[in-house]
C-alpha cells in the first residue's frame, strides 16, 4: 500500500499544466546564453536584445530615491496611483489624441509584457481566435495560447512592407475571432502602419465587432519625419481599442518594468482582476518615478537622432556584404536583414555567428515562420564602434565560409 501511494504521488508531480508547455521565448533563451558568454569574459558584440543602451535620465533615478524616502515602499492601489494615472491621461491627450478617464480607463502594469498578458487573459475564452501578423513579437502567440485561445497568424512578406492588406485580414476573420493585435513601429521588422492601414483595421473591427489591441511600445522611435498614429484616437474606436504603452523605450527604463493599458471601463475592470491576481500592483516608488518621467522633460529627439545615426551605419554596412540585403527600417530600433543568399537557415547562421564570430543576432524564425531567411539586429545598445566591429566580424565569417556559411 505504501509503494502504491508513493507511485501515485510521484505520478502526480511528474506532469505539468499544458499551458506551461508552450514554446519558450527564444529571445530570452538567447539573452541568457549571451550573458553567460559575457560573464565568462568573452567579447560578444550584441545585436540580439531590444535593450536600450542609454541610462535612465538622472532626474528619474533621483526621483525614485526621493520617493522611497517619502514613504513609497508599501502597498499601492491595484490599478496604480492616481497621480501617475492622471499624468498618463495628460500625456495620452497631448501626444496620442486619446481621451482617457484616469480613474476608470487606465491600468498601470509591470511593463508592456504584463499588459499583453492581462489583456488577452481578460478577453479570450477557450477556443477563441486572435489574429496577429507573422512575423511578430513572440509573446503575442504565447499569451493567446496561455489564455487557451487559438492564434491565427496572417503571413506577411517584405515586398508588402510586412503588412497584411484589408482582404488578407478580412478572409481570416471567423465567428470565433475576438480581435487582432498590431504593433507599430514594429518589432522585429521596423515597419510602420500608416493612416490608411489603420483606417482599414477600423472598418474590419466595426464590421466584425472585434477588438483591436495596439502595442505602441516604440511610439516615440520613428525616423525620416514619419508620424506614429494611435488607433485608439480614430473616430468611434475608443470602445473597441485596447492600447498598450511602456516607459521602457522612451525613457530608457527597461529594467524598471513599468507600462500601462488604456481601454474601456468594463475592459479595465476585467483586466484588473487578472492583474491583481498575478501581481497585485506595480512597485510603489517605480510608479512615482514614472510620474516624474511624464511630468519632466519629454523630448526624446537626442536619443532618436543617435539611433538614426546607428540605423544608417548598420543598414548601410549590412548592404555592403554581398550576400545580405537589408531595407532601411522606418521605426523602432531593429534591422531585419535578408540572408537567404547565404543558403542556410536563420537559426544556423545565428548560431554560427555567435559561436565563431562572437556576434549575437536573433533568427527571424523566433518571430514566426515568415521570418525564415532573415535575422533581426537591434542597434539600440551598440555604439558606433561596436557596430563597426560587429559588421567586420560578420563579413569575415561569411567570406571565410563561402560559398555557404554552414
Amino acid at each position: 500500500m505504501v509503494v502504491c501511494s508513493e507511485h501515485i504521488a510521484l505520478s502526480k508531480i511528474s506532469s505539468f499544466a499544458e499551458r506551461s508547455d508552450i514554446s519558450v521565448n527564444y529571445i530570452t533563451v538567447l539573452n541568457d546564453r549571451v550573458h553567460e558568454m559575457l560573464n565568462g569574459g568573452e567579447d560578444v558584440v550584441c545585436f540580439h536584445s531590444g535593450e536600450v543602451g542609454y541610462s535612465t535620465p538622472q532626474h528619474i533615478k533621483d526621483a525614485a530615491y526621493d520617493w522611497l524616502n517619502e514613504g513609497y515602499m508599501h502597498y499601492a492601489p491595484t490599478t496604480g496611483y492616481r497621480e501617475l494615472k492622471t499624468a498618463i491621461a495628460v500625456k495620452l491627450a497631448a501626444r496620442n489624441g486619446i481621451e482617457a478617464d484616469p480613474d476608470t480607463e487606465i491600468l498601470v502594469t509591470q511593463g508592456a509584457a504584463e499588459a499583453i498578458y492581462a489583456t488577452l487573459m481578460a478577453i479570450l475564452n477557450p477556443g477563441d481566435e486572435f489574429l496577429m501578423m507573422d512575423p511578430c513579437y513572440p509573446s503575442y502567440e504565447s499569451c493567446v495560447k496561455m489564455a487557451e485561445g487559438v492564434p491565427q497568424l496572417i503571413p506577411t512578406i517584405e515586398e508588402n512592407e510586412w503588412k497584411a492588406g484589408y482582404a488578407e485580414i478580412e478572409e481570416r476573420v471567423t465567428d470565433r475571432t475576438r480581435g487582432i493585435i498590431v504593433n507599430s513601429p514594429n518589432n522585429p521588422t521596423g515597419e510602420m502602419l500608416d493612416k490608411a492601414d489603420l483606417d482599414d483595421l477600423c472598418e474590419i473591427a466595426h464590421q466584425h465587432d472585434i477588438w483591436v489591441v495596439s502595442d505602441e511600445a516604440y511610439e516615440e522611435i520613428v525616423f525620416d519625419g514619419r508620424r506614429h498614429y494611435s488607433i485608439g484616437s480614430f473616430p468611434d474606436m475608443k470602445d473597441r481599442t485596447i492600447s498598450i504603452f511602456t516607459f521602457s523605450k522612451t525613457f530608457a527604463m527597461t529594467g524598471w518594468r513599468l507600462g500601462y493599458i488604456v481601454g474601456p471601463k468594463k475592459f479595465i475592470e476585467h483586466a484588473n482582476v487578472i492583474h491583481q491576481a498575478v501581481l497585485e500592483h506595480v512597485t510603489s516608488h517605480v510608479q512615482m518615478a514614472g510620474c516624474t518621467a511624464l511630468r519632466g522633460p519629454q523630448s526624446s529627439s537626442d536619443m532618436v537622432a543617435d539611433l538614426n545615426r546607428r540605423r544608417k551605419q548598420l543598414v548601410e554596412g549590412l548592404n555592403r556584404i554581398h550576400e545580405i540585403n537589408c531595407k532601411m527600417p522606418k521605426g523602432a530600433f531593429y534591422a531585419f536583414a535578408d540572408i537567404k543568399e547565404l543558403g542556410v537557415t536563420s537559426a544556423q547562421f545565428s548560431q554560427r555567428l555567435l559561436s565563431e564570430a562572437k556576434v549575437s543576432v536573433t533568427p527571424g524564425t523566433a518571430f514566426g515562420r515568415c521570418g525564415e531567411g532573415y535575422v533581426r539586429l537591434a542597434y539600440s545598445q551598440s555604439s558606433n564602434e561596436h557596430i563597426t566591429k560587429g559588421l567586420e566580424r560578420m563579413t569575415n565569417l561569411i567570406a571565410a565560409s563561402a560559398p555557404a556559411v554552414c
